[in-house]
């Protein structure tokens, strides 16, 4: 499997175990050393923007509210920015709402939805607030979808709503937002909560049209638990449970931002197997934060998981249904883009772990989000698993600055190899050759 990483913060330990530090984001790229760490993977490292300098030519360092800001992941340069939770393509833009807090760098305090677009998911633009928050009313985690049907009666033919469906700490339940003007502007349902807590508490709902039954489809995190539960609607508004999820994965830490979408195994569009990935908040593969994912059947009622096995240890053992979307530690609450071009499964995740989320010294900001992801599935060892590469718009934007270093091959045996201390810039475009 052939996997690439384009990142551009000074420091960052790269999925499929390997590490890169002193890649410097900001106006004024500084001369660090860089290294990759592998299990015997080769590589190939191109670094962009470099300029050489001299001892005395290298400017002081940049605060760290500079030099620690991404260049290319999408951040809020203040306050504290949570997991990608509403992410569509509209409009011929990619939207990501998000919860922020614009008077803190941690979770606490009044939570808005903060919003940005992007022709090519590199590069964002911030927008005004989308549903405002408080401290009693915070906007959290949810996803958006294009209601181009106008099922809710929430927009119009000309104009389909977007419509959100949100955790929020006001409503006793699931929440609902609707906007008819691209994201600009938001009006709260009249009757929230569209999904009232009961016996079974849900979090961090993810919403689909499910075209074979004519319906949407929400899965959402237990509120205390390792389960999904399922739940169907006509119109957005009214849902009945479909199904519950559980017994299977790691049971370390609380589910959360759990997904589910169809994948053609090996590009067989007659053998169509769905996915269900779900974070956790601790016990991952690579300590604290992860996301772990199943594959199976989905009847439109039922989530039912294979044997997967986890890639690289052998064969599937009685009860390993699962593997890891990410073997790094900084990669948790991915989501899938509602309504991506062309067919494509792009995802998105948010480049942290709640091992440290709150204690990053990045002061006045914390959290950012990933680069973006095309997901496909293909054969492995004879299992289904998830291939991963960088989608053409984000490659072709990060590709637009040529390198000014480069390094064909690196074949890094168990442990670490120092590169050359030219290798300094603003990007490090990473190509594993390995397998993962």
């Amino acid at each position: 499997m052939k996997t690439r990483y384009t990142h551009a913060l000074s420091a960052l330990i790269l999925t499929s175990a390997l590490a890169v530090a002193g890649c410097s984001s900001g106006s004024s790229p500084t001369a660090a050393s860089s290294a990759a760490s592998s299990t015997g993977a080769a590589s190939s490292v191109a670094a962009s923007s470099y300029v050489p300098t001299t001892a005395a030519e290298t400017p002081p360092p940049l605060p760290d509210a500079e030099r620690w800001l991404p260049a290319k992941h999408l951040a809020a340069a203040t306050g504290w920015s949570g997991v990608p939770s509403g992410v569509v393509y509209e409009n011929g833009n990619y939207h990501v709402f998000y919860p922020h807090n614009p008077t803190g760098d941690d979770p606490a305090g009044a939570v808005d939805w903060a919003h940005a677009t992007s022709p090519d998911l590199v590069n964002w633009t911030e927008q005004p607030v989308a549903i405002a928050g408080s401290k009693d009313d915070q906007v959290l985690s949810g996803s958006v979808v294009v209601d181009e049907d106008n099922t809710s009666g929430l927009g119009t033919a000309d104009q389909p709503a977007l419509v959100s469906i949100y955790t929020g700490t006001a409503d006793d339940g699931l929440s609902l937002a609707s906007s008819t003007d691209h994201g600009q502007t938001w009006s709260k349902y009249s009757d929230n909560p569209v999904l009232p807590a009961g016996s079974s508490s849900v979090r961090d709902p993810k919403v689909f049209w499910y075209a074979e039954g004519g319906y949407w489809v929400l899965v959402a995190a237990a509120e205390n638990g390792f389960s999904v539960q399922l739940y169907k609607s006509k119109n957005l508004t009214d849902w009945t449970k479909l199904s519950e999820f559980t017994g299977a994965g790691v049971q370390e830490g609380a589910w959360a931002n759990p997904d589910l979408f169809p994948l053609p195994l090996d590009g067989d569009a007659d053998n169509v197997k769905w996915v269900l990935p779900v974070s956790i908040k601790s016990g991952a593969v690579a300590g604290g934060s992860g996301v772990q994912y199943f594959v199976g059947s989905f009847d439109g009622t039922t989530f039912e998981p294979d044997p997967l096995g986890p890639a690289g240890v052998g064969a599937a053992q009685p009860g390993e249904m699962f593997s890891w979307m990410d073997w790094g530690t900084d990669f948790v609450g991915a989501t899938t883009i509602s309504g991506a071009p062309n067919g494509r499964t792009l995802a998105i995740g948010w480049l942290d772990n709640w091992n440290y989320a709150e204690a990053t010294p990045t002061s006045p900001w914390r959290g950012s989000m990933t680069l973006p992801r095309e997901l496909s599935l293909g054969t492995v060892d004879g299992r289904p698993r998830l291939l991963q590469t960088v989608p053409t718009e984000a490659g072709t934007a990060l590709a637009a600055t040529g390198p000014a270093f480069t390094e064909a091959t690196i074949a890094i045996p168990n442990g670490s190899r120092k590169l050359d201390d030219d290798a300094s810039g603003t990007n490090l475009d990473i190509t594993n050759a390995g397998t993962g």
